[in-house]
């Protein structure tokens, strides 16, 4: 049977005008619907499901509590052809259902998204512009895939890493970031989402416009430029504070740059830069900050040799194992 003839005869079955054959089919494919068969509710196939044998199981409550109250008892089919205008109101959202369930079906088998995946490795920025001409800069040792072409109502790309977003701007479709444990959603603004893997938090920074962080269903800020939040996956809980947004993005601009940044933090940015490892003689020496700006094409050792010059400590490197050791406490020695 055709979509379209099927959706005629619902239509004509719950408005009481269908004969009994056009009523027997109806429910024939009730009967045949399977679990991956289900009527429209938001593109999630098992409360699609459940919507729609819930709707059908109340139209045809409601027709048995009617034919009990009346004592005329009669068999479901039956009564559904005897009463259909008192079950009109009970099987509105049937017939919204249906129709959303054709729509979904016919969406689905005209256009399958087609993803690209790129990943930056160490030492490299890399820029992408969208199909929706959104700019993307991706930070080095950070993954994104993106739609090649944004045909969904909402435009969405997943993160594992750190990104700048120019986002074009339309108000018809929110462009979303998805990242483990946070969904970032703009409309069109520029802004950062720093969420790598190995590590619990996650974190946003607004440049230009409004962005709404979330995690599942409950939003932890709606950001303006220069906010920041950031959420701790580990235990669940979420900060928000004032940054120098420009100083925290200046990565895509070919730079270095820490902003009262401790030692343990800094390194984690010049292992994704250069790819050493970075151990400390004195654990202490982690909590020093300090605040330096590079040119991303420094060699290693010269950047290290002005850290030195900062810092007070002295450090090995071992270009072999491609490890750094830091020794003393820095300036506090």
């Amino acid at each position: 049977m055709e979509d379209d003839q099927l959706i005629i005869l619902i239509k004509k079955y719950l408005d009481g005008t269908a004969t009994p054959e056009e009523t027997d089919k109806v429910e024939q494919w009730y009967g045949l619907q399977k679990d991956d068969t289900a009527l429209f509710y938001k593109g999630d196939p098992e409360r699609i499901k459940e919507s729609s044998d819930r709707s059908l199981q109340n139209v045809l409550h409601t027709i048995a509590q009617q034919t009990s109250s009346s004592h005329n008892p009669v068999v479901l089919q039956t009564a559904a052809r005897s009463f259909p205008r008192w079950i009109a109101a009970a099987a509105s959202i049937l017939i919204f259902s249906i129709a959303g369930f054709f729509a979904y079906n016919n969406m689905q088998g005209r256009s399958t998204v087609k993803y690209q995946e790129i990943t930056a490795a160490n030492g490299q920025v890399i820029h992408v512009t969208l199909s929706d001409h959104t700019s993307i800069w991706l930070n080095a040792c950070s993954k994104l895939k993106y739609p090649v072409a944004m045909t969904n109502q909402n435009r969405e790309v997943y993160l594992e890493g750190e990104a700048y977003f120019e986002v074009k701007h339309d108000p018809s479709k929110p462009f979303l970031v998805h990242t483990p444990g946070l969904t970032t959603a703009v409309l069109g603004t520029a802004f950062s989402v720093t969420a790598y893997q190995h590590k619990t938090t996650r974190s946003v920074i607004v440049i230009r416009g409004k962005v709404q962080v979330s995690h599942q269903k409950t939003i932890l800020g709606l950001l303006t430029p220069n906010r920041k939040v950031d959420y701790d996956t580990a235990n669940g809980k979420s900060h928000l504070s004032t940054v120098n947004a420009a100083s925290a993005m200046s990565w895509k601009d070919g730079k270095l740059q820490f902003e009262n940044l401790d030692m343990l933090e800094i390194t984690a940015r010049l292992n994704r830069w250069y790819g050493y490892s970075f151990k400390f003689n004195n654990l202490k020496f982690k909590d020093q900050a300090y605040t330096a700006s590079f040119d991303n094409k420094i060699p290693l050792d010269r950047l290290l040799e002005v850290m030195k010059a900062i810092s007070k400590v002295s450090y090995k490197i071992d270009n072999t194992s491609k490890t750094v050791t830091f020794l003393g406490t820095g300036s506090t020695q």
